[in-house]
């Protein structure tokens, strides 16, 4: 996306970041390294945008929601997820407006739905048990695994077609 549509955008969602209650924003600007036949030099080109975000941080000083618009991706995250029907609500408000204007200067050439659950287990990892937390991982597993004994990393993947659309869907889990 040019520069300029970037800074333009920046100034016309002012109002919305606000009314949305995002509490931070960001210019992500250029900086240059060129390392060359006459040593090493920085460029810092502070007067121009390459992107910006909004940020929605926690009491700890977390990031709880971010819409970030950057030259090739339009990127929207949520920490406190609780339906998914809400997350659709609210990207609806804080990125919605936002997508439709990228849509007309430019082509989407990768689209890409990230869903991520974290949970932490403060105990001992001897005592820690996965396969009480996530149903059918334990036959996938050897069972120091299950069991907390190990780390492990479990992929699968496979495509579905909706729409005419054929859609690559990953699953990873790490422990």
């Amino acid at each position: 996306m040019p520069n300029k549509f970037i800074r333009k955008l920046s100034a016309d969602r002012e109002d919305l970041r606000i009314e949305l209650g995002f509490t931070s924003k960001n210019t992500l600007t250029c900086e240059q390294i060129i390392v060359g036949p006459h040593g090493i030099n920085v460029r810092v080109e502070a007067n121009e945008q390459f992107g910006w975000d909004w940020r929605r941080i926690s009491a700890a000083n977390s990031i709880v929601e971010m819409l970030a618009l950057e030259k090739q991706e339009l990127v929207y995250e949520m920490s406190q997820y609780s339906r998914w029907q809400d997350f659709l609500d609210r990207f609806n408000d804080v990125g919605h407006p936002t997508l439709c204007d990228v849509l007309n200067v430019t082509d989407l050439t990768n689209l890409s739905l990230e869903y991520i659950d974290r949970f932490i287990f403060e105990g001992k990892p001897t005592d820690a048990r996965p396969d009480l937390l996530l149903s059918n991982v334990a036959e996938s597993l050897h069972n120091d695994a299950v069991c907390g004994r190990e780390l492990w990393h479990l992929h699968k993947g496979w495509f579905e077609v909706t729409d005419q659309l054929k859609l690559l869907i990953n699953q990873n889990l790490d422990a």
